[in-house]
Protein backbone atom coordinates (compact mmCIF):
# COMPACT_ATOMS: atom_id res chain seq x y z
CA UNK A 1 0.00 0.00 0.00
CA UNK A 2 1.44 3.37 -1.08
CA UNK A 3 0.46 6.89 -0.05
CA UNK A 4 1.59 9.26 -2.80
CA UNK A 5 0.85 12.59 -1.10
CA UNK A 6 2.38 11.91 2.30
CA UNK A 7 4.26 15.23 2.19
CA UNK A 8 0.93 17.10 2.27
CA UNK A 9 -0.45 15.24 5.28
CA UNK A 10 -1.42 17.29 8.35
CA UNK A 11 -2.18 15.36 11.58
CA UNK A 12 -5.69 15.99 12.89
CA UNK A 13 -6.78 16.08 16.53
CA UNK A 14 -8.86 12.96 15.85
CA UNK A 15 -5.84 10.95 14.70
CA UNK A 16 -3.76 12.09 17.67
CA UNK A 17 -6.52 11.10 20.08
CA UNK A 18 -6.50 7.57 18.60
CA UNK A 19 -2.96 7.05 19.91
CA UNK A 20 -2.32 5.24 23.19
CA UNK A 21 -0.94 7.08 26.22
CA UNK A 22 2.52 5.59 25.55
CA UNK A 23 2.39 6.64 21.91
CA UNK A 24 1.36 10.18 22.83
CA UNK A 25 4.29 10.33 25.21
CA UNK A 26 6.67 9.22 22.46
CA UNK A 27 5.05 11.64 20.02
CA UNK A 28 5.84 14.56 22.32
CA UNK A 29 9.56 13.68 22.19
CA UNK A 30 9.75 13.84 18.38
CA UNK A 31 10.42 16.74 16.04
CA UNK A 32 7.48 18.17 14.07
CA UNK A 33 8.43 16.28 10.92
CA UNK A 34 8.91 12.99 12.76
CA UNK A 35 5.61 13.52 14.59
CA UNK A 36 3.88 13.80 11.22
CA UNK A 37 5.51 10.61 9.89
CA UNK A 38 4.83 8.76 13.16
CA UNK A 39 1.10 9.51 13.10
CA UNK A 40 0.72 8.88 9.37
CA UNK A 41 2.54 5.53 9.39
CA UNK A 42 0.50 4.21 12.32
CA UNK A 43 -2.74 5.48 10.80
CA UNK A 44 -1.90 3.72 7.52
CA UNK A 45 -1.08 0.51 9.40
CA UNK A 46 -4.45 0.50 11.19
CA UNK A 47 -6.21 1.34 7.92
CA UNK A 48 -4.53 -1.61 6.17
CA UNK A 49 -5.47 -3.95 9.02
CA UNK A 50 -9.08 -2.80 8.82
CA UNK A 51 -9.10 -3.41 5.08
CA UNK A 52 -7.60 -6.88 5.45
CA UNK A 53 -9.69 -7.90 8.48
CA UNK A 54 -12.87 -5.78 8.46
CA UNK A 55 -14.56 -7.95 11.09
CA UNK A 56 -11.68 -7.23 13.52
CA UNK A 57 -11.39 -3.50 12.86
CA UNK A 58 -11.97 -2.12 16.35
CA UNK A 59 -9.46 -3.92 18.58
CA UNK A 60 -6.03 -3.69 16.95
CA UNK A 61 -3.20 -2.65 19.27
CA UNK A 62 0.08 -1.17 17.98
CA UNK A 63 2.84 -1.40 20.61
CA UNK A 64 6.11 0.50 20.10
CA UNK A 65 9.39 -1.38 20.74
CA UNK A 66 12.86 0.08 21.12
CA UNK A 67 15.07 -0.55 18.04
CA UNK A 68 12.42 -2.86 16.53
CA UNK A 69 9.26 -2.42 14.42
CA UNK A 70 6.03 -1.96 16.40
CA UNK A 71 4.24 -5.07 17.60
CA UNK A 72 0.72 -5.46 16.21
CA UNK A 73 -1.71 -7.50 18.29
CA UNK A 74 -5.37 -8.46 18.28
CA UNK A 75 -7.17 -10.64 20.86
CA UNK A 76 -8.67 -12.80 18.10
CA UNK A 77 -5.45 -13.28 16.11
CA UNK A 78 -3.09 -15.97 17.49
CA UNK A 79 0.00 -14.73 15.64
CA UNK A 80 1.96 -11.53 15.20
CA UNK A 81 1.19 -9.45 12.12
CA UNK A 82 4.31 -8.99 9.99
CA UNK A 83 4.77 -5.72 8.13
CA UNK A 84 7.31 -3.12 7.06
CA UNK A 85 6.95 0.65 6.63
CA UNK A 86 9.11 3.17 4.79
CA UNK A 87 8.80 6.90 4.11
CA UNK A 88 10.72 9.18 1.76
CA UNK A 89 9.67 12.45 0.14
CA UNK A 90 6.04 12.31 -0.93
CA UNK A 91 5.83 8.51 -0.59
CA UNK A 92 4.81 6.41 2.39
CA UNK A 93 4.77 2.66 1.84
CA UNK A 94 3.48 -0.31 3.83
CA UNK A 95 3.81 -4.02 3.05
CA UNK A 96 2.23 -6.76 5.17
CA UNK A 97 1.05 -10.34 4.97
CA UNK A 98 -1.09 -12.82 6.83
CA UNK A 99 0.76 -15.73 8.48
CA UNK A 100 -2.30 -17.96 8.08
CA UNK A 101 -1.79 -17.76 4.30
CA UNK A 102 1.95 -17.24 3.90
CA UNK A 103 3.34 -19.19 6.85
CA UNK A 104 6.71 -18.12 8.17
CA UNK A 105 7.39 -15.53 5.46
CA UNK A 106 8.98 -12.25 6.48
CA UNK A 107 9.65 -9.09 4.53
CA UNK A 108 11.19 -5.62 4.50
CA UNK A 109 10.43 -2.46 2.54
CA UNK A 110 12.53 0.58 1.71
CA UNK A 111 11.71 3.68 -0.34
CA UNK A 112 14.34 6.30 -1.11
CA UNK A 113 14.25 9.62 -2.94
CA UNK A 114 17.09 9.99 -5.45
CA UNK A 115 19.29 12.83 -4.21
CA UNK A 116 21.04 14.99 -6.86
CA UNK A 117 24.19 15.02 -4.74
CA UNK A 118 24.37 11.24 -4.33
CA UNK A 119 27.37 10.08 -6.36
CA UNK A 120 30.12 7.49 -6.22
CA UNK A 121 31.69 9.08 -3.14
CA UNK A 122 28.95 7.56 -0.92
CA UNK A 123 29.29 4.05 -2.31
CA UNK A 124 32.49 3.20 -0.41
CA UNK A 125 30.32 3.20 2.70
CA UNK A 126 27.99 0.36 1.69
CA UNK A 127 29.22 -1.27 -1.56
CA UNK A 128 31.62 -4.18 -1.95
CA UNK A 129 34.29 -4.27 -4.67
CA UNK A 130 32.09 -6.01 -7.24
CA UNK A 131 29.30 -3.48 -6.77
CA UNK A 132 31.74 -0.58 -6.99
CA UNK A 133 33.14 -1.87 -10.28
CA UNK A 134 29.64 -2.17 -11.76
CA UNK A 135 28.66 1.35 -10.70
CA UNK A 136 31.91 2.87 -11.99
CA UNK A 137 31.00 1.68 -15.51
CA UNK A 138 27.81 3.80 -15.60
CA UNK A 139 28.57 7.01 -17.50
CA UNK A 140 25.14 8.66 -17.33
CA UNK A 141 24.93 10.67 -14.07
CA UNK A 142 21.14 10.44 -13.51
CA UNK A 143 21.22 6.70 -14.15
CA UNK A 144 24.20 6.32 -11.80
CA UNK A 145 22.33 8.09 -8.99
CA UNK A 146 19.28 5.91 -9.64
CA UNK A 147 21.32 2.69 -9.49
CA UNK A 148 23.12 3.80 -6.31
CA UNK A 149 19.76 4.60 -4.70
CA UNK A 150 18.25 1.30 -5.81
CA UNK A 151 21.17 -0.67 -4.40
CA UNK A 152 20.76 1.09 -1.07
CA UNK A 153 17.02 0.29 -0.98
CA UNK A 154 17.78 -3.36 -1.73
CA UNK A 155 20.21 -3.63 1.16
CA UNK A 156 18.02 -1.78 3.60
CA UNK A 157 14.96 -3.88 2.67
CA UNK A 158 16.95 -7.05 3.42
CA UNK A 159 18.16 -5.89 6.83
CA UNK A 160 14.72 -4.52 7.78
CA UNK A 161 13.18 -7.91 6.95
CA UNK A 162 15.66 -9.57 9.30
CA UNK A 163 15.09 -6.86 11.94
CA UNK A 164 18.72 -5.77 11.85
CA UNK A 165 20.01 -2.21 11.64
CA UNK A 166 21.30 -1.37 8.18
CA UNK A 167 24.41 0.14 9.77
CA UNK A 168 26.15 -3.14 10.59
CA UNK A 169 29.29 -5.07 9.56
CA UNK A 170 27.34 -7.09 6.97
CA UNK A 171 26.35 -4.04 4.92
CA UNK A 172 29.12 -4.42 2.33
CA UNK A 173 28.92 -8.21 2.46
CA UNK A 174 25.38 -8.29 1.05
CA UNK A 175 25.55 -9.12 -2.66
CA UNK A 176 22.71 -8.87 -5.15
CA UNK A 177 22.59 -12.00 -7.33
CA UNK A 178 20.24 -13.79 -9.71
CA UNK A 179 17.05 -14.89 -7.96
CA UNK A 180 17.35 -18.34 -9.56
CA UNK A 181 20.65 -19.07 -7.79
CA UNK A 182 20.24 -21.84 -5.20
CA UNK A 183 22.43 -19.97 -2.74
CA UNK A 184 20.07 -16.98 -2.71
CA UNK A 185 18.63 -16.24 0.73
CA UNK A 186 15.42 -14.78 -0.67
CA UNK A 187 13.85 -12.47 -3.22
CA UNK A 188 14.26 -8.73 -3.87
CA UNK A 189 11.69 -6.87 -5.95
CA UNK A 190 12.83 -3.40 -7.04
CA UNK A 191 11.17 -0.72 -9.16
CA UNK A 192 11.07 3.01 -9.88
CA UNK A 193 8.02 4.69 -8.34
CA UNK A 194 8.66 7.77 -10.48
CA UNK A 195 11.68 9.65 -11.82
CA UNK A 196 12.70 10.63 -8.30
CA UNK A 197 12.06 7.56 -6.12
CA UNK A 198 13.10 3.90 -5.87
CA UNK A 199 11.41 1.07 -3.97
CA UNK A 200 12.63 -2.39 -2.94
CA UNK A 201 10.83 -5.20 -1.11
CA UNK A 202 12.61 -8.24 0.29
CA UNK A 203 11.02 -11.54 1.28
CA UNK A 204 12.36 -14.98 2.07
CA UNK A 205 9.54 -16.36 -0.11
CA UNK A 206 8.69 -15.77 -3.77
CA UNK A 207 6.94 -12.43 -4.25
CA UNK A 208 3.62 -11.63 -5.92
CA UNK A 209 3.10 -7.93 -5.35
CA UNK A 210 0.07 -5.76 -6.07
CA UNK A 211 0.19 -2.13 -5.00
CA UNK A 212 -2.80 -0.17 -3.72
CA UNK A 213 -2.24 3.55 -4.26
CA UNK A 214 -4.04 5.62 -1.63
CA UNK A 215 -4.21 9.33 -0.88
CA UNK A 216 -4.91 11.17 2.36
CA UNK A 217 -7.91 13.50 2.11
CA UNK A 218 -8.44 16.76 4.03
CA UNK A 219 -9.95 14.84 6.96
CA UNK A 220 -6.98 12.50 7.30
CA UNK A 221 -8.85 9.54 5.79
CA UNK A 222 -7.23 7.16 3.30
CA UNK A 223 -8.86 6.96 -0.13
CA UNK A 224 -7.92 4.23 -2.63
CA UNK A 225 -7.00 5.73 -6.00
CA UNK A 226 -5.74 2.77 -8.05
CA UNK A 227 -4.23 -0.70 -8.00
CA UNK A 228 -1.07 -1.24 -10.02
CA UNK A 229 1.66 -3.77 -10.68
CA UNK A 230 4.95 -1.92 -11.37
CA UNK A 231 7.70 -3.26 -13.62
CA UNK A 232 9.52 -5.13 -10.88
CA UNK A 233 13.09 -6.35 -11.27
CA UNK A 234 13.44 -9.55 -9.23
CA UNK A 235 16.84 -10.39 -7.75
CA UNK A 236 18.30 -12.66 -5.08
CA UNK A 237 20.65 -11.91 -2.19
CA UNK A 238 23.75 -13.53 -0.77
CA UNK A 239 25.98 -12.70 2.20
CA UNK A 240 29.59 -12.93 1.05
CA UNK A 241 32.98 -11.51 1.98
CA UNK A 242 33.34 -7.75 1.52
Amino acid sequence: MLVNNADRFTPSVRLIECLSAAQKQRLASLSKMRQKNYILSRSLLVHALQQQHPHLSKEWEVVDRSELPPLVLHPSVPHEVSFSISHSGKWLGLVMFDHTVQGDAYLGLDIETIKPTRGLEVTNFFCNDQQLRRLEKIQDEPELRRQITRLWTQKEAYFKANQKGVFNPQLKALSIIDAAEERSLGYLASASLDKESEISIYSNRALSIEINHVAVDQHGEFVTESITTPQWTIKGVELTGS
